[in-house]
């Protein structure tokens, strides 16, 4: 009910779905906005790249993508829930087991255009680079954990 688009929103497509989602977005506590949008944005891409590495390669399937992605984003038993539980309207997130087994599912086709486009999603936009940059920092850092690298 609360919904109104803003004055610069109004002559653009998906005005209304703009207004929902800047309604829902924010319902997720400030001191986890930024691991729910870190978790979106991998589920927009890098999930994408490692179900094209799985049409070639059978042994990633779904569930073991999404450990991945616990594991890449430095998280721990039950965050992916904790997290994006303020978005349940939006986005549903089931646990496969008690492992890091996950299947992460946007209820709205339109949900990954909107957080894709800075231009709709402003604050709340996922941007590509971004994530990747992080997962490459978390990779170094294994890397150089391990002592793999000099």
């Amino acid at each position: 009910m609360a919904m109104r688009p803003t004055p610069t929103d109004t002559n653009m497509p998906y005005t209304e779905l703009n207004a929902l989602y800047t309604l829902v977005v924010p319902g997720v506590p400030l001191h986890k906005i930024e691991k729910a949008l870190d978790i979106l944005s991998f589920v927009l891409t890098i999930d994408p790249i490692l179900s094209a590495i799985a049409i070639e390669d059978t042994s990633i399937p779904e569930w073991k993508r999404t450990s991945y992605m616990v594991l890449l984003l430095s998280l721990q038993m039950g965050d992916i829930e904790d997290y994006l539980a303020n978005l349940s309207s939006l986005v549903q997130v089931e646990c496969l087991s008690s492992t890091h087994r996950y299947q992460i599912r946007f209820l709205h086709v339109s949900l990954g255009d909107f957080l894709l486009d800075p231009t709709r999603s402003h604050k709340f936009y996922c941007n590509p680079e971004r994530i990747i940059t992080k997962l490459v920092e978390v990779c170094i850092q294994h890397l150089n954990a391990g002592g793999m690298l000099c």
